[in-house]
């Protein structure tokens, strides 16, 4: 790809991206407690704050760091702003469409690392679920 192309790559790294999100939470179960990713990767989200026109915090807010959250059954992109003195922003689920910019490197890696946990406590529901089905033959047997 040649440097000139570059403007295309965002939009098309973050259409991938979103399929990529799709074909996983496909395979996601619902009944897993919400996990989130300890990695944050930086992402440019914008989105309108909900204010009246008429109020001086109307403007677009702009969060700058994102991860990655595992709740019912769907992976969440979680955008936060930044905290200063006058602005007290908080986290909010953002669209991937909604992304301008993405650390795409590191937004893989929060993707690895939420996946990897979701695969612990997967496979722990998992032998919960084996333990009482013995326990229910067993009883089943016994009677």
């Amino acid at each position: 790809m040649k440097l000139e192309e570059r403007k295309y790559t965002t939009e098309k790294g973050l259409e991938a991206l979103e399929n990529l999100i799709k074909s996983l939470e496909e395979k996601i179960r619902a009944d897993i407690e919400p996990i989130s990713s300890n990695t944050m990767f930086n992402c440019r989200h914008e989105f309108d704050n909900g204010e009246d026109s008429s109020d001086f915090n109307y403007d677009n807010w702009v969060h700058t760091q994102c991860y990655f959250k595992i709740d019912n059954g769907y992976i969440n992109l979680i955008s936060e702003g930044e905290e200063t003195e006058f602005r007290h922003t908080k986290a909010v689920i953002a669209s991937i469409s909604e992304c301008t910019r993405i650390d795409f490197s590191k937004c893989l890696k929060a993707l690895e690392d939420i996946l990897n946990k979701y695969n612990e406590v997967s496979k722990e529901k998992d032998d919960q679920i084996k333990k009482f089905l013995e326990l229910c033959t067993a009883f089943n047997n016994e009677v």
